[in-house]
């Protein structure tokens, strides 16, 4: 089995806390960049749904994901994009 570079290492790790924290029902925000979990905010949501918004003047950005590793893959996406 090939050992994952030092980068990959972060980025999965990075990946993993932040589904963890969206999972035990706390949002991420940073600056205007933010994902939730709609059913813990919202009751009339009866399954599990997450939404990525962005509100900057560089990215307009809000969408629904069925799976909280998207979602987050999304979120550290548009956060590399907006903070490099």
């Amino acid at each position: 089995m090939a050992k994952l570079s030092p980068a990959t290492d972060e980025a999965l790790e990075e990946l993993g806390r932040y589904t963890r924290t969206l999972l035990d029902g706390c949002s991420l925000q940073i600056k205007q960049l933010s994902v939730t979990q709609l059913n813990v905010n919202f009751t009339k949501y009866n399954q599990k749904e997450y939404q990525v918004f962005c509100d900057d003047y560089r990215i307009q950005f809000c969408e629904h994901y069925d799976d909280p590793f998207m979602a987050v893959d999304k979120f550290i996406e548009l956060k590399k994009a907006l903070y490099k």
